[in-house]
């Protein structure tokens, strides 16, 4: 296969947000990781790529490569009224799409734990689907469930983002997006008004901690560059 015969253990994921959502998460159930992610595994490193197509050909090119550890993360909700098998055939489509590539096995629907293959003469590489490969959703969809239980100022986001999306506000966010106004309303209630995702996570806003779906995923985060 083409590529560097230096290991290379990379990351690539479609926003700054997820960028941070991923570190964060990672440093909070895995304490012994420290704030430099290139000490991780090898000189790991994040790539913001900026939307899905931009991760998904980024991971498909590096699926080539002779060496190294190489991981997804995208949405499932990327494209309009397509859900999380159209994502998991994108994939799949994209990867096969190198002749060298071809005989790449993957199974007919994402696993819940999340995907990784070791690509005979090539590197080991792996995808994760947010929110959690079982169901459409994006980033927020992967960070609500984080929300404290029993929180009465998220129960009455739910009231906002109803009210502003009819007459006489017609907030103009579309449909799809609906829990990322919330999340964000919600945030911009805390004491610190407005904190990004990762520094909610950082400073407990967001609770990792008891979530199943971020364990599964630090699992499979930490599964894919240490195998």
């Amino acid at each position: 296969m083409p590529g560097s015969s230096r290991p290379t253990n990379k990351l690539f994921v479609e926003g700054n947000n997820d960028l941070h959502t991923v570190l964060h998460v990672v440093m909070k159930l895995r304490p012994d990781f420290n704030h430099d992610p290139e000490s991780w595994f090898n000189g790991f490193k994040i790539d913001d790529c900026k939307n899905d197509q931009g991760a998904l050909k980024a991971f498909c090119l590096a699926a080539r490569s002779s060496v190294g550890h190489y991981g997804l993360v995208i949405d499932a909700d990327s494209v309009p009224h397509k859900g999380l098998q159209d994502r998991w055939d994108s994939i799949v489509e994209g990867v096969h799409s190198y002749p060298e590539l071809a005989d790449v096995l993957f199974p007919a629907v994402p696993p819940n734990e999340g995907w990784i293959s070791v690509i005979p003469g090539g590197p080991t590489v792996g995808a994760w689907i947010m929110p959690d490969n079982q169901h459409t959703g994006a980033i927020e969809a992967f960070l609500t469930p984080l929300v404290p239980s029993g929180d009465q100022l998220w129960t009455y986001a739910d009231t906002v983002i109803s009210t502003v999306q009819t007459p006489p506000y017609n907030a103009s966010f579309k449909a799809k997006d609906a829990t990322k106004a919330k999340l964000h309303s919600w945030l911009a209630w805390r004491e610190e008004p407005g904190r990004p995702y990762g520094r909610a996570i950082d400073c407990d806003d967001l609770h990792v901690s008891d979530d199943v779906t971020a364990s599964t995923f630090v699992d499979w985060f930490e599964r894919l560059f240490t195998t």
